[in-house]
């Protein structure tokens, strides 16, 4: 049986909807578009649905609720508003700690958007804006975005009460802007500044990524502000799954991830792999063969012998997932000799994204 059941369940993740406006050369809707085609921009998550996904009497333990995916923009959900309205009259109600973060490109909506947003969360709060340099920069991976935009999107959700966090992701183009970006962080309001270097390869043959090492610092930044690294380093072929545990430095507490689509998964890592057969069912004629994942055969033996319906909140409840044999087969190849690949990258012994966050001078 999985480890985290109903009543364990402290955090959640929201892939709130399908829709992006950006075209991000790195992310899995460009990367695996061809296998991605049949749900991208078609599905959002309602207030209908958090109502009957999430059951306050059987969440007892759920102090957190992070709107963030694989895919999707958050802010492209027209009914953000809503479900946040639902939450606040749940939830936070029942614990006025009750923390929501939402990860965003920042570039969507009016600034009246987001000065009412910044209302409408509870105290406990946090949105993370992904801007990635000081200036225009930030354009060349965030494709289909507006520096200018973002940082007016921001500066109305933070002069509205909002507490923003600036999130740059280095690349070798950027990587001399973030001193800038820092201090335009901390001149404009943001509470946090992290960076982040992730592992992927290069997909798009444009884009050069950066791979902090353990004790490495921004170029200038030792005189002008304090380090503290948080960094996770994985040493061991053992796996300890990230989403299960106490929250800490290296772990995120007892964490789901449902999608829009009704989909759970335990982390976004497995989040992405659902997609690519849903969509590709969406168009199968009854000729095609089924699909499968060829390049993960541990993960592909447990969806052929499952499928999505095993998973989906349209056809059991949250609490029967979690007990269920897909949740189950998913712990038990983590004791086996073949582990689930992307389980044992990510939370075995390879190291994926390092994410180092600075303190801003007082």
């Amino acid at each position: 049986m999985w480890n985290i059941q109903i009543e364990d369940v402290q955090a959640i993740d929201l892939e709130s909807t399908t829709f992006c406006n950006l075209h991000c050369p790195e992310c899995h809707r460009e990367v695996d578009k061809v296998w991605m085609e049949g749900i991208l921009n078609t599905t959002h998550m309602t207030k209908n649905n958090i109502e009957d996904w999430l059951k306050l009497e059987e969440l007892t333990s759920l102090r957190e609720l992070k709107f963030c995916g694989a895919i999707d923009e958050p802010a492209a959900n027209p009914h953000l508003f809503d479900i946040l309205e639902y939450i606040n009259a749940t939830f936070v109600n029942r614990d006025r700690d009750f923390f929501i973060d939402i990860r965003t490109n920042g570039s969507l909506k009016t600034t009246t958007w987001w000065e009412n947003l910044a209302k409408l969360l509870p105290r406990n709060h946090r949105v993370v804006f992904g801007i990635d340099g000081s200036d225009e920069v930030s354009e060349i991976y965030r494709i289909g975005s507006s520096f200018q935009k973002v940082i007016d999107n921001a500066v109305a959700f933070i002069n509205a009460g909002g507490i923003a966090a600036w999130q740059f992701i280095e690349f070798k183009h950027n990587q001399h802007q973030i001193q800038d970006a820092h201090n335009k962080s901390v001149e404009l309001g943001f509470r946090a500044f992290s960076v982040m270097s992730s592992s992927r390869d290069d997909q798009s043959g444009e884009i050069e990524h950066v791979h902090l090492e353990e004790d490495e610092k921004p170029a200038g930044s030792a005189n002008t502000f304090n380090v503290r690294v948080n960094a996770t380093q994985k040493t061991t072929i053992k796996i300890m799954c990230e989403n299960q545990g106490l929250k800490s430095d290296v772990a995120n507490g007892n964490r789901i991830l449902i999608n829009s689509l009704g989909i759970v998964t335990p982390c976004c890592f497995l989040n992405g792999f659902v997609h690519m057969p849903i969509a590709y069912n969406k168009n199968k004629s009854a000729e095609d063969p089924p699909f499968r994942f060829e390049q993960e055969p541990e993960w592909d033996a447990i969806w052929q012998k499952h499928t999505e319906r095993k998973i989906s909140l349209h056809h059991y409840t949250l609490k029967e997932i979690l007990a269920g044999e897909f949740f189950s087969d998913i712990q038990d190849s983590w004791k086996s000799d073949k582990p689930i690949g992307r389980c044992r990258d990510v939370c075995g012994k390879h190291v994926v994204d390092v994410t180092k966050f600075w303190t801003q001078n007082k």
